[in-house]
């Protein structure tokens, strides 16, 4: 298994990330990954939370505007979990 920490590389197009609460879905929080974008994440997001990239149009929108389904590459880092 991994450790704490988890990163993302997010390549050619936009994206937006969901982060979903475990306990509670309706708290969530979304982020823009736009292309070349890294990111990372640990602690309470890392474990109390979910993560995803949606495939439904309508939850495609960032700024009122919609972020068309690109072509994209990702690359996820994560660390080694230590006993």
């Amino acid at each position: 298994y991994s450790g704490l920490y988890v990163g993302g590389l997010c390549l050619l197009g936009k994206a937006i990330s969901t982060f979903r609460n475990v306990n509670d879905p309706e708290i969530k929080v979304d982020l823009l990954l736009p292309p070349k974008s890294l990111y990372f994440f640990s602690h309470r997001i890392r474990y109390e939370f979910t993560h995803e990239i949606t495939s439904l149009p309508e939850q495609r929108v960032w700024d009122e505007k919609q972020i068309p389904k690109q072509r994209r590459i990702s690359i996820m880092f994560r660390d080694v979990y230590e006993k």
